[in-house]
């Protein structure tokens, strides 16, 4: 075992070594927990994975397939033994005095690997058909089994995340068309209005050629009304600026404008996720 194999699971052997001192481990699973985490670190090795101590409260190591990476947490399985309390022996005051055995968790030696990963719990451990050792080979092919779904459901995922930010893409497209198309309409409508309104005025104006006269209103004040009606005609009337008799598209298009032309699930200011940023990691 080379010794980067060994740096990398010193972290592990280290607090291995802290809780044997608590009385949390024995020292007979921690003097097998070294080369157990080296072995692991060579298996992994060899099948292209890489190996981590973890650095969170939990005892144990992380191994990385892929983009994948399994949180793996190591414990000593314990015994119920029955034995007297400390403090119940030194309440006895008679040789004879009856004392009630109490079942008390003592550590067994026997290794235990843990992996929690998409709400399940996988477990490997020493039992009396074989050690822990020679299960590591099940271990890998075991996260590499959940590797490979994760990978496919990622990719599913992916596709499905592509294909809804193309179509919400097509319909953004579709809808700046269609408000365009209504922009359109709406400034012919509003300038058929503006030229029957000028041309409407313009007809009153005549009419009130005719009262120009030595028997009605007088003449000055008429003929001043006359031309406000006229410079209003003259204001309203959209062929008084041909450069704007011409299709144009606006500078500028918000998207709470062309909301009203998507279709139903798709917002046009809250586009669906870019798929190219997405990470999907296994968790601890």
């Amino acid at each position: 075992m080379s010794g980067m194999d060994r740096d990398v699971t010193q972290p592990v052997v280290d607090a291995l070594v802290e809780r044997v001192r608590r009385g949390e481990f024995s020292s007979s699973a921690c003097e097998r927990a070294r080369p157990l985490l080296e072995a692991i670190v060579g298996a992994a090795a060899g099948r292209g994975h890489g190996f981590e101590s973890r650095t969170d409260a939990v005892l144990g190591f992380r191994i990385r397939v892929r983009t994948q990476v399994f949180g793996f947490a190591l414990a000593e399985e314990a015994d119920l033994v029955d034995l007297l309390a400390d403090e119940d022996v030194a309440a006895m005051k008679y040789s004879w005095q009856r004392v009630t055995l109490r079942q008390v968790p003592t550590p067994s030696g026997r290794l235990r690997l843990g992996l929690d990963h998409a709400g399940r719990r996988h477990s490997w451990a020493d039992t009396g058909r074989w050690r822990l050792e020679s299960r590591i080979p099940h271990l890998l092919t075991t996260i590499e089994q959940l590797a490979d779904a994760a990978d496919g459901a990622r990719e599913r995922a992916l596709s499905i995340a592509r294909t809804r930010r193309h179509a919400w893409e097509e319909a953004m497209t579709a809808a700046r068309d269609r408000y365009i198309d209504a922009y359109t309409r709406d400034r012919i409508e509003r300038q058929r209005t503006a030229w029957e309104r000028a041309s409407s005025l313009r007809r009153y104006a005549a009419c009130l050629d005719a009262l120009v006269g030595p028997d009605n209103m007088p003449a000055t004040t008429l003929r001043d009304w006359i031309a406000r009606v006229r410079v209003e005609a003259d204001r309203v009337d959209p062929t008084s600026t041909p450069d704007e008799l011409a299709y144009l598209e606006p500078t500028r298009v918000d998207p709470t404008q062309l909301q009203p032309f998507m279709p139903a699930g798709f917002s046009a200011s809250d586009p669906p996720p870019d798929p190219s940023s997405s990470t999907v990691i296994a968790g601890d």
